[in-house]
């Protein structure tokens, strides 16, 4: 699964991979954490996500111990790969007291396979057509007196 991040930024949900949109070049690899914890931001962008139920939902649920400075460090390292990549750290937005909440527009992002050249899809289709032509019984309906159609 992949996420487009405000039109420029490609999250790999799968590897835990952050780039450009179309330079692999510049990809980032997260920790596991902060990419799980980039996930659980993105599925609820503009929320304010509560820091317990990030380190609950990122950490415990997965059989680790998190705690506050586990998530700070592991936002810290979001932001950082953010301006990397030459956008806005903030957009990761610190709700004092309460916890984090990004900021973004998000698209689910998927990749299309290359469509042929019209010339060719009708070309296969005329060789399809003619191929099974032989085979085609036709049988008409109406008013007329015609045989059944067998």
């Amino acid at each position: 699964m992949k996420y487009l991040i405000d039109l420029a930024m490609l999250y790999e949900v799968d590897s835990g991979v952050i780039m450009i949109n179309g330079e692999e070049e510049s990809s980032i690899k997260l920790s596991n954490q902060a990419a799980r914890l980039l996930y659980e931001l993105i599925i609820n962008n503009g929320k304010t996500l509560d820091r317990d139920d990030l380190i609950k939902k990122v950490w415990e649920d997965r059989g680790f111990s998190g705690s506050s400075v586990s998530l700070n460090v592991a936002i810290s390292e979001i932001r950082k790969a953010f301006r990397s990549l030459g956008r806005d750290p903030l957009l990761i937005k610190t709700i004092r007291g309460k916890g984090f909440s990004l900021a973004a527009h998000i698209e689910h992002h998927t990749v299309r396979p290359p469509v042929a050249a019209p010339e060719k899809m009708v070309a296969e289709t005329v060789d399809i057509v003619t191929q099974q032509r032989d085979r085609l019984k036709v049988c008409v309906v109406g008013t007329a007196a015609l045989p059944p159609c067998s």
